[in-house]
């Protein structure tokens, strides 16, 4: 596939090719010198003129091949996708628009699930890109100048690895009394599940305020949001709008300056702004982010840093 390498770096390891390149290069240096001192020039110059061209083709042959020999090799832990996956069905991503490498211009703003799943499995098939799906890294381990990769029972051998592996699958916890319960999810694939039930959502990212909206929209679903901020200041500008409106229309309870205490079978304790408060709950969303996998990095040899960001005062009274 000689446009995955666009994908890769331009410059190319020594290959058969390459050495031959370099050994073409010489005998023409030293060609040349020969007809500078005016030993066969005329010869000589037949001689260049025809390694020139042979160089020529060479090289554009050469190139080719290198661009279709390049290797590659895209580990995924689940399946293409799955974090869109995993959204409720007709879910409406805000998503501006981006260019794909080898694809061009890919324009799925405001689009749903669907349309967007449908729109990575065109440039999947379009382009040929190959990934080992239910594949998990286990280990990686420098040998020399490369990388032993052990995933999904497998060796893989690599010059260079780009970790691009997102922080969804380790989601962040609470930390709280009875955050065990079977009631309490970080995902959730279908919203039409908690038709009729008391839900509280806690978060005050896009993804929180998506998963109320969305549970808000189910009949006779009663919908709770807890943010530990007293107001939110990182979510989208077109979210915000929308869940004002749900609040003023009662669809969504707000709960701003709250965290969780204890999660009970039927209830949820919060300690808020103007005291403990325990409110009647069915299921429990937390959507709060994710853990690094700080662990993972540091056995590869990876150092992490700390380093002291100062905050504005809104940012750092929110936090």
């Amino acid at each position: 596939m000689s446009n995955l390498a666009r994908f890769l770096p331009s410059t190319p390891s020594l290959t058969v090719t390459g050495i031959i390149d370099i050994l073409v290069v010489a005998f023409l240096v030293y060609q040349a010198l020969m007809v500078v001192r005016g030993t066969r020039a005329g010869h000589i110059l037949i001689g260049i003129s025809f390694m020139m061209l042979l160089y020529a083709l060479a090289v554009w042959a050469g190139l080719e091949a290198l661009r279709s020999g390049l290797s590659y090799a895209i580990l995924e832990q689940s399946s293409l996708a799955d974090s869109v996956r995993k959204y409720p069905r007709h879910k409406v991503l805000f998503a501006e628009p981006i260019n794909i490498p080898v694809y061009g211009d890919l324009w799925v703003a405001d689009a749903s699930k669907e349309k967007l799943l449908e729109a990575w499995e065109t440039i999947v098939a379009e382009t040929g890109l190959q990934v080992d799906t239910e594949c998990r890294v286990e280990e990686i381990i420098r040998h020399g100048w490369l990388f032993r990769v052990r995933a999904g029972g497998r060796d893989y051998r690599a010059r260079r690895i780009v970790l691009a592996m997102g922080r969804r699958g380790t989601p962040r916890r609470l930390g709280v009394p009875g955050e065990e319960l079977d009631k309490v999810f970080y995902d959730i694939v279908e919203m039409e599940d908690f038709t009729g039930r008391a839900v509280l959502v806690v978060g005050g990212g896009d993804t929180a305020i998506e998963s109320a909206l969305g549970l808000a929209n189910q009949d006779g679903t009663s919908v709770t949001l807890s943010y530990r901020g007293d107001r939110f200041l990182r979510i989208k500008d077109r979210l915000q709008v929308k869940l004002e409106k749900a609040v003023r229309g009662g669809r969504i309870e707000l709960i701003l300056g709250s965290t969780v205490r204890m999660v009970r079978t039927d209830t949820v304790v919060l300690d808020t702004p103007a005291g403990v408060r325990i409110i009647p709950n069915d299921d429990v969303v937390v959507r709060i982010g994710g853990e690094a996998p700080v662990a993972f990095l540091e056995r590869m040899g990876v150092r992490l840093v700390q380093k002291e960001v100062p905050l504005s005062p809104d940012v750092a009274n929110a936090s």
